[in-house]
């Protein structure tokens, strides 16, 4: 009630999903007269406020009363400060963080295939991915595993099944198995459309050892540096992420490519520790 809330002894009012969490944040700050911090991940930034216009006034003014923001990547952070005239030093960069351990697999094993984790969805450019296989695989064939659940599914499916892509359908797996489908991969690819918060599949790939394929899409450039840490391609492109797949297969098959890609996506993971 109102007025346990005013009772209540707390100094903070910390809200992950910065929109529309912060919205009932600030609420509960006026009732405990305290501090409102916002975590900002992705999607409450960069999709959600953009649903109409009154959407997008409640989030700036959500964003703007609060005392600090935490932001999972510079990305965000400055579509805060430009879209939503957020104070820059009202917000600092923080990863949510991965265990790079956990996902950590020897750099000099063969690996095999290329394995994508994410939701069956259009935006996260799965169908994309299938196709830029099928050309790939017209002179070298590729298997593809794919890990997650989602209502696009069944036209991933047909989409594979008529260019002759063999995919691996895992569905939702615990997250010990997803690590080792990293550890065994040759490409965790991270094909998404939509503007990535973070992008931390593409991270715990990087963490796991595998090459790393993706487009710059939102924040996945903060990760996967073409030539350096993995490989990139234009977002919806599917000549591009074909381009990438050949680059990166030709890289796997390059001992000191890839232990130079290995030890360089380490030292970008453990900035996510």
């Amino acid at each position: 009630s109102r007025r346990a809330s005013r009772r209540s002894c707390y100094d903070v009012v910390a809200c992950h999903i910065a929109f529309p969490t912060g919205v009932v944040g600030m609420l509960c700050r006026r009732m405990g007269r305290a501090r409102l911090v916002l975590h900002a991940h992705g999607s409450d930034v960069m999709a959600l406020p953009y649903r109409s216009a009154a959407h997008f006034r409640a989030a700036r003014m959500t964003f703007r009363s609060a005392d600090h923001i935490v932001a999972n990547s510079l990305f965000i952070r400055n579509a805060l400060v430009e879209h939503f005239d957020v104070s820059a030093s009202r917000v600092s960069v923080v990863s949510p963080g991965v265990a790079p351990g956990f996902f950590a697999g020897p750099g000099r094993v063969r690996r095999t295939g290329i394995l994508y984790v994410g939701r069956l969805v259009a935006e996260k450019g799965l169908g994309t991915l299938i196709e830029a296989i099928g050309e790939v695989s017209r002179s070298s064939a590729q298997e593809l595993t794919v890990v997650g659940h989602g209502p696009a599914r069944q036209s991933f499916e047909s989409l594979a099944q008529d260019l002759g892509v063999v995919v691996r359908w895992r569905g939702s797996i615990p997250r010990d198995e997803v690590a080792a489908l990293m550890r065994g991969a040759a490409i965790v690819a991270v094909p998404s459309t939509m503007p990535e918060g973070l992008g931390l599949t593409a991270v715990e790939g990087l963490a796991s050892g595998a090459i790393v394929v993706s487009t710059t899409s939102g924040a996945l450039g903060e990760s996967v540096i073409e030539g350096r840490t993995g490989f990139t391609a234009q977002s919806g492109d599917v000549a591009s992420l074909s381009q990438a797949l050949c680059r990166a297969l030709a890289a796997a098959e390059r001992p000191e490519t890839r232990q130079v890609l290995w030890r360089e996506g380490l030292l970008v993971a453990d900035q996510h520790q």
